[in-house]
């Protein structure tokens, strides 16, 4: 099991960046924008796991999985977009990691939000201090477990977005920390509780490898959240959807199901179902959404309706 190590700053991190970053420029071609250095290893001063961390900005990401084999001829393990939407995620090392990269498509609010994380942590003496010690602490309790590791940054990491106004385009996640599930959790409840039905946070869909989960961030906000299952081959279903009720009307809704059916449309989803409450229906059908029967699946809102979607 890989041992979470954090080390004192090397300035030949840097240099290292710049190496790398050069190859993968070759390696993706014109299809490559930019390569950037990021996390703690490009923030002189503050101590870092020694793992280069690296954001590639691509014109197109539907295309960087064609350059997968010749990413692997460098020592990377292609892992697709590991949990994260609208990613390509790269590892370098092994069990003894040397670089991870992150390839996102121009205009991703991922790149901007990365990039002002660094560049204010190279700004700010206290923060930077403060993270490196939070950082090392979090080693020495949890060096085996990635997990905790990153749960214990979280709120930190957030706090850091919120002074660096991180952009308030809506980003799409699938849920991953101790605090997006306890956010994800209390929506559902909220949405279940206006049918006078108690949510199970504990429900085998949680689980099932059939069915993600999702929030929508603005800015730091997580505002809407979402469950969706894919049924068979070609076709999924829309389980759970809603938006905080302070935050309707901003359009968030809206934004949350295009970038959802843009994700799962590149799983190759060709219809999309729902069972809509009488006072969402409005909502779905000016997505596009039409009458569309399911066979033998039945809603828990005896009065919703049936729609679908072709994609």
């Amino acid at each position: 099991m890989r041992k979470i190590e954090v080390v004192s700053y090397d300035p030949m991190w840097s240099e290292v960046f710049k190496q790398e970053a050069e190859i993968i420029k070759k390696v993706l071609g014109e299809n490559c924008v930019e390569v950037y250095h990021i996390g703690s290893t490009s923030v002189p001063g503050l101590q870092a796991k020694p793992v280069i961390d690296m954001i590639a900005e691509a014109k197109d990401i539907t295309t960087v999985d064609s350059a997968n084999d010749a990413m692997k001829a460098l020592g990377y393990e292609p892992k697709g977009e590991f949990g994260i939407p609208f990613r390509r995620y790269f590892q370098k090392g092994g069990d003894n990691r040397s670089h991870h990269l992150h390839v996102f498509e121009q205009g991703s609010p991922e790149i901007e939000r990365h990039l002002k994380f660094r560049d204010w942590m190279r700004m700010h003496d206290g923060d930077r201090k403060a993270y490196g010690a939070l950082k090392e602490q979090l080693a020495r309790q949890h060096p085996h477990d990635i997990v905790r590791y990153c749960n214990g940054k979280d709120a930190f990491i957030a706090a850091i977005d919120e002074k660096a106004c991180v952009p308030a385009t809506p980003r799409l996640m699938q849920v991953c920390t101790d605090r997006e599930w306890e956010e994800y959790h209390q929506l559902c409840a909220q949405l279940f509780d206006g049918l006078a039905i108690v949510y199970d946070c504990n429900h085998s869909s949680v689980t099932s490898k059939s069915h993600f989960h999702f929030v929508l961030y603005v800015g730091v906000k997580i505002v809407t959240a979402a469950q969706l299952e894919q049924l068979r081959q070609g076709e999924w279903a829309v389980r759970l959807f809603i938006t905080r009720i302070s935050e309707r009307g901003n359009g968030y809704g809206t934004a949350c199901m295009h970038l959802l059916e843009r994700w799962m449309k590149q799983y190759g989803c060709k219809t999309v179902h729902l069972h809509a409450s009488v006072s969402a229906v409005h909502f779905y059908r000016e997505l596009g959404y039409v009458d569309m029967p399911w066979d033998g699946d039945v809603s828990i809102d005896p009065e919703s309706v049936d729609l679908g979607k072709k994609l």
